[in-house]
């Protein structure tokens, strides 16, 4: 099918044929076939010949490869202007990935046989795909695993309940939108019957657009679902139907639509509950609470959905951990809002309380409660598994979070530790918290491993990542800060005698020393990875609190370590990068 307007001016847009003559572009699409390709369809699919290349017109494609490890990947994507397939045309290889239609496209395809005829009629074109091509080359050899996701644009609300509910948050979201840019809300009002022209030109007029579905899996939501770079699937949390759906979720899934889900609460709600149950049999790349007319909650899931959240990482540290208490009092004197936090060991229960949404005057009696009013880690045994029995750790931690879920708390949140069992860092973002707090800060031989139902073995994260920006970083959702007290002072013993008896160490009391057991573990439990060196470097701002002089187990330094902490933030946020704090 030739184009509704057959003129050069079609290719005004697209950077490849910028350099051609009138005559040339006009060739290109004399060559061409345009046609329509809906949202969610297939262009061309990995391994199949290349038989011609493509021209985005209209809308956008995404390019998704299966690795060889079978997993399905987004590596790129391809807006209007731009164009798809030339390798694979230019090479006579199959092709190297699958392209499907984010959202309604008009295409022109250019096959073998016009693209021969039109580089043997004006070789300049050649030139320009030539060039896109090395281009293409070298971004894949700097991202081999793909380019970062880019931030959505256009954004689909769908209701699985009131469609009350959703609109208001709608408003509100688009209001806490408006400080990035320009928002175009759609509803079937506005949108219903249009053609792909009219959306394409919303689009270009704003930065953000907001398309409001119906309850139903009529015409309109289903354009919404097509036109869309994420859904939001929009529930009441207090709905006692947790597995109410809405029509078009399965579809939506099915195509590898991205979509998360919002859980709407009274605006008095003091903590979520029941979050597993509307997650159960959904898949969704995060879930986010919002309390309805609390402008705080929407400005963070505007935050979340727009790629600019700030994301605060918190490293393992022993006592040294309450600086990350000091470092969250600063920020929040700042007015800096955190969106979402993830950490190892002692920073894993900080960042859980800062999830909770505790303040100073509410975090830090209850970490003095838990760790200094008596010693969390003095419950000695005999060493069979470990040095402590752990149960006492495990008491306190049940008693500051109870038996709350990762998944209800206010933040998206995440703690990691080391599966034993598999050799593999564990990220633990659903399940019981102090649970999985437990494993988090179980330094091997200190503390007995957590065990889990199907006897996998779970040791402090910090034996592979005390400082873990990686899994903060796939979120993909904004500028990550990253905190570290773990580091380690001077481990030496100059002149100690290794083969020393416990005669000799008990009543001679000879010097110098070998350190103790309890030393050598925790010092064997905090030596730097090379995951950690990734983490510092991976973090868009890093923070250090100069807690060398605190020792690991030196509980009674709180005060001292929270003020280091607070003193140490407050100074580098003065000197903060606009990128991180700037929106």
């Amino acid at each position: 099918m030739t184009p509704p307007e057959a003129d050069p001016t079609l290719l005004d847009g697209v950077a490849l044929f910028a350099g051609l003559e009138p005559a040339a572009r006009q060739a290109v699409i004399d060559h061409a076939d345009w046609f329509s390709l809906p949202g969610g369809n297939v262009l061309f699919a990995q391994g199949e010949a290349g038989d011609a290349l493509y021209i985005v017109l209209r809308g956008s494609l995404a390019v998704l490869r299966v690795a060889g490890d079978g997993v399905r990947r987004r590596i790129a994507r391809i807006a209007a202007g731009e164009v798809v397939g030339e390798m694979a045309l230019v090479s006579g290889r199959a092709r190297s990935a699958s392209v499907i239609a984010e959202r309604d496209c008009e295409v022109l395809r250019l096959d073998h046989a016009g693209f021969e005829a039109l580089v043997a009629r004006h070789p300049q074109a050649m030139l320009g795909v030539t060039r896109q091509i090395v281009s293409r080359l070298e971004v894949m050899q700097d991202n081999p695993l793909g380019q970062p996701p880019p931030r959505p644009r256009s954004i689909a609300l769908l209701p699985a309940g009131s469609g009350r509910d959703c609109a208001a948050m709608r408003r509100d979201l688009a209001r806490c939108m408006r400080q990035f840019g320009t928002v175009a809300e759609i509803g079937e009002g506005e949108g219903g019957g249009r053609q792909t022209q009219w959306f394409h030109d919303i689009e270009s007029r704003h930065d953000f657009i907001l398309y409001q579905a119906d309850e139903t899996a009529g015409a309109w939501s289903r354009l919404c679902l097509r036109q869309a770079d994420v859904c939001l699937v929009v529930v009441s949390a207090d709905d006692a139907e947790t597995r109410r759906r809405h029509p078009l979720e399965a579809a939506a899934s099915q195509r590898g639509q991205a979509m998360e889900l919002v859980m709407l609460h009274p605006a008095d709600r003091i903590s979520p509950d029941n979050s597993k149950a509307f997650l159960a049999g959904r898949r969704v790349a995060l879930h986010h609470h919002v309390r309805v007319g609390v402008f705080a909650d929407a400005a963070r899931l505007a935050r979340q959905v727009t790629g600019r959240a700030v994301g605060l990482v918190l490293s393992g540290g022993g006592a040294r951990g309450f600086a990350h208490l000091g470092v969250l009092r600063a920020f929040a004197d700042a007015g800096v809002a955190i969106d979402m936090v993830g950490g190892c060991s002692m920073g894993a229960i900080a960042a859980a309380g800062a999830a909770m949404h505790w303040d100073a005057h509410e975090a830090e009696p209850r970490f003095r409660r838990a760790f200094v009013d008596t010693n969390p880690v003095n419950d000695f045994t005999l060493p069979l598994v470990a040095l402590t029995a752990g149960r006492r750790v495990t008491r306190r931690l049940r008693d500051a979070f109870g038996e709350r879920r990762i998944e209800d708390l206010w933040l998206p949140y995440f703690c990691v530790s080391t599966n034993l069992t598999r050799g593999t860092l564990a990220v633990h973002r659903r399940g019981l918290l102090w649970q999985w707090l437990r494993a988090s800060v179980a330094i091997p031989g200190i503390m007995p491993p957590w065990v889990n139902p199907k006897g996998e073995v779970f040791a402090d994260g910090g034996v592979l990542d005390n400082l873990p920006v990686t899994p903060m970083r796939a979120f993909g959702r904004g500028p990550v800060i990253a905190v570290d007290v773990g580091e380690a002072p001077a481990f030496s013993a100059p002149g100690a005698l290794p083969e020393e008896t416990w005669f000799e160490r008990l009543f001679l009391r000879r010097r110098p020393r070998m350190p103790s057991i309890l030393q050598i573990l925790l010092r064997a439990g905090t030596v730097k990875t090379p995951a950690d060196r990734l983490g510092r470097s991976a973090a868009d701002f890093f923070l250090k609190p100069p807690v060398e002089s605190i020792d690991f187990l030196d509980w009674k330094a709180f005060d001292r370590a929270v003020e280091l902490g607070r003193r140490h933030a407050q100074a580098e946020l003065a000197r903060a990068p606009a990128s991180v704090f700037g929106r």
